[in-house]
């Protein structure tokens, strides 16, 4: 049977990354933003990590206690749904919550844009299995009905130095989500692919593109108000926490409604760090590149399928012994386990996994895995296909598999991805070059597995994949891979030109931060998954 995503929650997926300044506020419920009086303030530069607390202090400011408006008690919302979990056989057996259930209170951005919220929490009784996160949206104290329908990224990260700050956070998991039933306590569930968080906290949270004057963030004003648990980041990427704050920070006193359910994992312990600084693993870097025309069709036009090839010379992955032999996917994966047998898209970020019933992705580099066809059956798609080429001479030959292909759901914009992965002989670095991805990545996952415990994650559902990016996959010196060797210029045959490999620079999983220009804030707040596609 095929399986199929609807093409509106494919399109829930859809959010971009750009970098801008976080400016918390807090809606005028059952208080306003800015007394007036207050100071103008600074722009934070491009490159700073968070702004200094004191003008963050300052954005912020309360009404006396007795010019609040008085409120009604609000009845606590159901913990979630738990239907989806429950049909995929993953009923939580944990709930990790620091709030009462009910907002007082919401917040967003003043003049609107993107920004992180996430709760801290150690790992519990030995259920370090997260399936799913629960956020409810907006306060019962003031509904405000265009919050319905906005998109969000759900996000589990892990905590790999365990200080209880999300600065150093590693992406885990995420799911998208659509907002519905704001102002009512309601605990929306968004089902993540269940996930062994290998460290002894974790984070739980979400990433959302808001409208001026909407305040999406329920916050818990009067329940535990447990401190140093609730986080914000000056970020619209969910890998890049870096500039995140306490939530007490900004002068508040709360928590977020934020909630994940979780389970015994596997063996009831914590899995393995992932993409660990030392050991078989791949740190990233970027630079520039071009895609190089040309190859031989090697013979892939279909829907979700694998087509096994002959590599030129060996290749090495996370120090296991070189093969000779790959299986490239329609898909845009490239498994160094061949044959393989691969049925369907798996809808999820970096680690990927199938679940039951197929091969896991292992030793998998996943250059811009989406939903795609290398056919004509969603549509023209004049060229596409699968194609390989070797460059240059031994010992120094470059060897290059090329895609071009259509979405299954086309994006909006151009309908057909190119991309291509660089293998270099002698040198155990993988590399990915992009061409037009149709939507710079919207739709896809980037990054490389060992396994669904060792891997490094490029990008999830980011429109960071743009024309002309390189990004290398180092391995780790210290690791058992092959340390890497500079890549030599290729001599270019009569049917292809070889791109030269840039210095690599700094490893970087994010582009820079735009300098941001910040606004005042209102005096008042306005009133007004699933499993792969069939």
């Amino acid at each position: 049977m095929k399986k199929q995503i609807n093409p509106t929650t494919k399109a829930h997926l859809i959010r971009g990354a750009f970098y801008l300044l976080l400016l918390v506020t807090v809606c005028a419920i059952p208080f306003v933003l800015a007394q007036p009086g207050i100071r103008n303030r600074g722009v934070v530069k491009s490159g700073a990590k968070a702004p200094p607390l004191s003008s963050v202090k300052e954005l912020l400011a309360r009404l006396p206690a007795s010019q609040r408006p008085a409120l009604l008690p609000h009845p606590k919302g159901p913990r979630g749904n738990a239907t989806i979990a429950k049909l995929i056989g993953r009923v939580p057996l944990f709930t990790y919550s620091i709030d009462d259930g009910t907002a007082e209170d919401s917040i967003g951005l003043t003049s609107g844009g993107t920004f992180v919220a996430c709760n801290e929490f150690p790992v519990t009784g030995g259920n370090n299995q997260i399936t799913s996160i629960s956020i409810a949206w907006g306060t019962p104290a003031f509904p405000d009905p265009t919050l319905n329908g906005l998109s969000y990224t759900a996000v589990l990260w892990s905590d790999p130095n365990g200080d209880g700050s999300p600065t150093d956070a590693v992406v885990l998991a995420s799911a998208p989500g659509v907002i519905s039933q704001q102002g009512t306590d309601t605990f929306i569930t968004t089902v993540i692919p269940p996930t062994n968080v290998p460290t002894a906290n974790f984070f739980v949270g979400f990433l959302i593109t808001h409208n001026a004057g909407q305040f999406p963030a329920a916050f818990d004003e009067d329940g535990q108000n447990l401190p140093n648990r609730s986080w914000v980041a000056q970020t619209n990427s969910i890998n890049d926490l870096s500039g995140a704050i306490t939530i007490e920070s900004a002068g508040l006193v709360g928590n977020w409604l934020i909630r994940a359910e979780g389970q015994p994992g596997g063996g009831g312990s914590p899995s393995p760090t992932p993409t660990a600084t030392c050991g078989p693993g791949y740190t990233t870097s970027t630079s520039t590149g071009t895609i190089t025309g040309g190859g031989t069709d090697i013979g892939n036009h279909c829907d979700d399928c694998t087509t096994d090839i002959a590599l030129p010379f060996p290749v090495s992955v996370y120090g296991h012994p070189p093969t000779s032999v790959a299986s490239v996917g329609s898909d845009g994966d490239l498994h160094f386990t061949g044959p393989y047998n691969k049925l369907f898209w798996w809808m999820g970020c970096v680690p990927v996994d199938p679940g039951t019933g197929q091969d896991p992705f292992l030793d998998t580099f996943f250059p811009n895995y989406a939903d795609l066809v290398t056919d004509e059956s969603v549509g023209t798609c004049t060229g596409c296909g699968i194609f390989t080429q070797t460059v240059g001479t031994a010992p120094n030959r470059q060897f290059i598999i090329r895609w071009k292909a259509n979405y299954f759901n086309s994006p909006p914009g151009p309908a057909q991805a190119e991309f291509e992965v660089v293998l270099t002989e002698g040198s155990g670095t993988l590399t990915a070059i992009y061409g037009t991805t149709g939507d710079n990545g919207l739709t896809a996952v980037s990054g490389i597995q060992q396994d669904l415990n060792v891997f490094t994650s490029f990008s999830c559902n980011e429109a960071t994949l743009t024309p002309g990016l390189r990004v290398d996959y180092v391995p780790n010196s210290c690791g058992a891979s092959p340390t890497p060797t500079a890549t030599a210029t290729a001599t270019a045959t009569a049917t292809a030109s070889a791109t030269a490999t840039a210095t690599a620079t700094a490893t970087s999983t994010s582009t820079p931060r735009p300098t941001p220009t910040p606004r005042a804030h209102p005096t008042a707040r306005p009133r007004p998954t699933p499993p792969p596609r069939p």
